[in-house]
């Protein structure tokens, strides 16, 4: 059975460059009164941009504290619309519980944390899981049984999103106020 976090929107999609940062960026804008944290995770593994620093690691797991808001990675767009941190997850599908589990010792039980991530669902289920379906289609079908699980189905065209990300930050008033994992 998945812990349920009472804290936590996870945001996942169909495919690269539909919206799921953007989306992640206008709730983090919303609710900055609220000093959200921001995690973006990652089955590929990257060379590290500057400010991005390790802070725990394992086998086949990497995470790093983002530091620097002008590049133009989606940790550093999380820090630049308002987000209080910013981590990086970069882990292998089968070593993800594992990072989870060592990343959730720094995330705070009494604020909102917005996670982008495909793969997140299968371990925890957040308080609202968010798909982003660019254009109503589906790009990934791989992806595609993930959508039963989502809690809201996002229609994107990049830029903008139905419903709006201002219709779903004003429902999130509840979200903020929760101290519980």
């Amino acid at each position: 059975m998945r812990k349920k976090f009472k804290n936590i929107i996870l945001i996942a999609g169909s495919g690269r460059n539909v919206g799921k940062t953007t989306l992640g960026c206008e709730i983090i804008q919303a609710k900055k009164s609220c000093e959200v944290i921001a995690v973006k995770i990652t089955p590929h593994f990257h060379k590290a941009t500057p400010g991005l620093v390790e802070i725990d690691k394992g086998n086949g797991w990497i995470i790093s504290e983002e530091t620097n808001e002008s590049t133009p990675k989606d940790t550093s767009l999380f820090l630049k619309n308002g987000a209080e941190k910013s981590y990086f997850i970069q882990a292998k599908e089968n070593k993800l519980g594992l990072a989870f589990n060592a990343i959730k010792k720094l995330l705070p039980k009494d604020k909102l944390i917005v996670i982008e991530s495909a793969a997140l669902h299968k371990i925890i289920q957040p308080a609202l899981f968010l798909f982003v379906l660019p254009n109503g289609k589906l790009i990934e079908s791989k992806i595609e049984a993930t959508i039963g699980e989502a809690d809201l189905i996002v229609i994107s065209t990049g830029k903008l999103f139905y419903p709006s990300s201002k219709k779903i930050t004003h429902n999130l008033t509840a979200l903020t106020s929760l101290k519980l994992y």
